[in-house]
């Protein structure tokens, strides 16, 4: 049987995605990502990170991310309990070897453990506190920065002689601009999508079903989208319908005179 990763895995690769494009839409370490295909889920920080990574990783695909969460749900072993009788033997015997502990000691371990860990969460907030001030102050000054004072002008001094007027300088109209290239874009349903303005990023995310964007450029506009079936096109105001079929990965570029 083919497990979650596995999946992922083959989905992935079928797009002709790689781990760092995955990172950047979900925010979520190449690292993480890896040791799920890899069925380590060690590596992850906690099983509820698991979930949440598994979801997040195949709705950027285009699967069922909640199918998906029930499937790692149901491969995981579940922990082996011993009878109530081998529990009672094994906590009598290992009562019987261990030296006893009065309870004046077990008070006073308690109460240290517990001093320890406040002073761990008191040391993190102040340290979270702190670095919210740096990143205040820092945006701040950023944002307000100090007016700069124009130089002044100085003024020269007028011959006593007769001026003479300067032709003025004939002004060379601009050339009118070109016909931009605009494309619009409705989502039908989920889909992953890279956007390039003439030559430059302009855009990268999976935004839903419902959704409608509109970009434009001087030149050419270049689309690659990982579920070309749900999404609806249109070039400087004809409708291109669908980039493909669902689930299909698609490269397209549209300049004012058409597309390639």
């Amino acid at each position: 049987m083919q497990t979650v990763g596995e999946m992922l895995r083959d989905e992935r690769e079928r797009k002709g995605l790689k781990l760092k494009d995955i990172e950047t839409v979900t925010n979520i370490r190449s690292l993480y990502l890896q040791a799920i295909e890899d069925g380590n889920y060690s590596v992850l920080p906690g099983e509820a990170y698991a979930k949440g990574f598994i979801r997040n990783y195949a709705n950027a695909l285009g699967l069922n991310g909640s199918e998906c969460v029930e499937l790692f749900r149901k491969s995981q072993q579940p922990i082996e309990t011993l009878p109530t009788t081998a529990v009672e033997e094994k906590k009598n015997q290992e009562q019987e070897e261990s030296p006893s502990v009065s309870p004046s000691v077990t008070t006073r371990r308690r109460q240290r453990s517990r001093k320890a860990e406040t002073m761990w969460i008191g040391a993190l907030l102040l340290l979270f506190v702190l670095a919210g001030g740096i990143w205040w102050y820092t945006s701040t000054a950023q944002d307000d920065p100090k007016p700069q004072t124009p130089p002044q002008a100085q003024q020269q001094p007028t011959p006593s002689g007769s001026v003479q007027q300067q032709p003025p300088a004939q002004v060379t109209p601009a050339k009118p601009a070109g016909k931009p290239v605009v494309i619009a874009a409705k989502f039908i349903n989920q889909s992953w999508i890279q956007v390039m303005a003439d030559g430059k990023q302009i855009y990268e995310g999976i935004p839903q079903a419902g959704e409608s964007m509109t970009w434009q450029a001087e030149q050419q506009i270049t689309m690659k989208v990982g579920n070309a079936g749900g999404v609806e096109v249109t070039h400087n105001g004809q409708s291109i319908g669908k980039l493909g079929g669902n689930g299909e990965v698609v490269l397209k570029t549209f300049t004012v005179s058409g597309r390639q």
